[in-house]
């Protein structure tokens, strides 16, 4: 199924490639119907294929999102870590890496 919707969204100019997408969705609405003496074969298939959780491959997904620190409230609620870059004379950067719960503990006791 996702490769016969590779570039659904995207689209395309190219006619042969159109084409080509639509005869592979036929195939697939024409199996949907079934085939004859394969029906439980058949209900299972579609049950796949139909299932959106079988659509996609999942994996760890890191993000890097780079925001002003007034602004980590925003992305707070999202992050599981924060990355916080520390220049205190202007020279040497310093990155330190915290936990989204250290984060919070260090900013409550900042606050106090």
């Amino acid at each position: 199924m996702r490769s016969r919707t590779d570039g659904a969204l995207t689209g395309s100019d190219d006619e042969q490639y159109s084409e080509a997408k639509f005869l592979q969705v036929k195939q697939v609405i024409e199996r949907f119907r079934g085939r004859e003496g394969q029906a439980e074969i058949g209900r299972r298939w579609t049950l796949k294929v139909t299932d959106v959780r079988n659509w996609f491959v999942f994996a760890k997904l890191q993000l890097l999102i780079v925001t002003p620190l007034q602004k980590n409230h925003v992305i707070e609620p999202y992050v599981d870590a924060v990355g916080l870059v520390h220049n205190p004379e202007g020279r040497a950067s310093m990155l330190r890496n915290l936990a989204i719960e250290e984060y919070r503990e260090e900013k409550a006791r900042a606050v106090h």
